[in-house]
């Protein structure tokens, strides 16, 4: 080979190492499952995700599920995939995921807003952000403001948060404290909870409402709970604010926004071959709300010392 052609080779691999360099490789692409992008929370999650990722130059692909039918939802979901190709997936909510799951087998999947994720059918290429804090986080947080509280008692569905409610009690120990769950079913009646709930309250010092959509199945179930309670004085630890105006004394929710860009890293660490050694990862953030006005009405025993780690306070005479 002459000396001109070997020159004409060094030129072209140069310039093509510089094209890669200055943007000209393939952008990557991801696709976002919104199992409704009308809720808050989820518009949040997919608004923050979106940030992040739009700053490393990321093409990000939308698709609503609510926008559709279930068979459409199908049919442009397998369109996408095969046009965009993308490399990885955030799915937001459970049927986000599970609609993915079926479509897919080597694409990376990244869920977030997905109630009991061990039963999602999670593989090797499962990734995301838990919809619950830890156990020990919850329980660290409510002995820290109540220290006083020792036994506690809850509602739960054994289909969607018995593996939770285990992790529950195996913590509860190491804070001196007791766990005493109830399981209800979806058919349970309404005279059945009410002899379940007038039973365990009369044991416990608070009732924790965590999040479980067959337990808590309807707005009755839940307003039924909350004038038990009331009646028989006793406080409600809530997994979201929404439940401050109702009467919960504490409420500790995972913060959306800041579940969205953790997802968000995840996927750069992934996708730049850096080590992503957790699979699933609990949220890093929470939102703390406190309703000073019950702790006053139920004469409750507070730790003043630990309300700079409360985001939101209520008092009486806030409306």
């Amino acid at each position: 080979m002459d000396c001109e052609m070997i020159n004409f080779y060094k030129i072209l691999i140069l310039l093509t190492s510089l094209f890669v360099n200055i943007g000209f490789a393939q952008q990557n692409k991801v696709l976002i499952i919104n199992t409704d992008s009308s809720l808050p929370r989820y518009r949040q999650m997919a608004a923050e995700f979106s940030t992040v990722l739009k700053k490393e130059h990321y093409k990000l692909v939308e698709l609503n599920m609510a926008e559709f039918n279930n068979t459409d939802t199908e049919s442009h979901l397998e369109k996408l995939i095969q046009v965009e190709e993308p490399s990885a997936i955030y799915c937001i909510g459970s049927r986000a995921y599970l609609l993915a799951k079926e479509r897919t087998k080597e694409i990376p999947l990244f869920f977030s807003a997905a109630i009991n994720w061990q039963r999602l059918g999670a593989n090797d290429k499962t990734y995301g952000v838990t919809n619950e804090l830890s156990p020990e986080q919850e329980l660290m947080i409510l002995r820290d403001i109540f220290p006083n509280i020792q036994k506690i008692g809850l509602f739960y569905s054994n289909e969607v948060n018995q593996e939770y409610v285990e992790a529950i009690k195996q913590k509860t120990s190491t804070f001196n404290m007791q766990l005493i769950a109830q399981e209800i079913g979806a058919n349970t009646s309404k005279e059945e909870i009410k002899t379940a709930l007038d039973e365990l309250l009369g044991k416990v010092d608070l009732f924790w409402m965590i999040s479980d959509p067959v337990a808590f199945n309807s707005k009755d179930t839940i307003e039924q709970i909350l004038r038990a309670t009331k009646q028989q004085k006793k406080p409600v630890y809530a997994y979201s604010n929404i439940y401050i105006k109702y009467g919960a004394v504490l409420a500790v929710s995972a913060d959306d926004a800041v579940i969205g860009r953790q997802v968000a890293n995840m996927i750069l660490m992934l996708l730049e071959n850096k080590n992503l050694t957790t699979h699933i990862q609990r949220p890093l953030g929470s939102e703390i709300s406190l309703n000073l006005c019950i702790v006053e009405q139920l004469g409750m025993t507070l730790n003043k010392y630990a309300l700079d780690s409360v985001n939101t306070i209520v008092n009486c005479n806030d409306k």
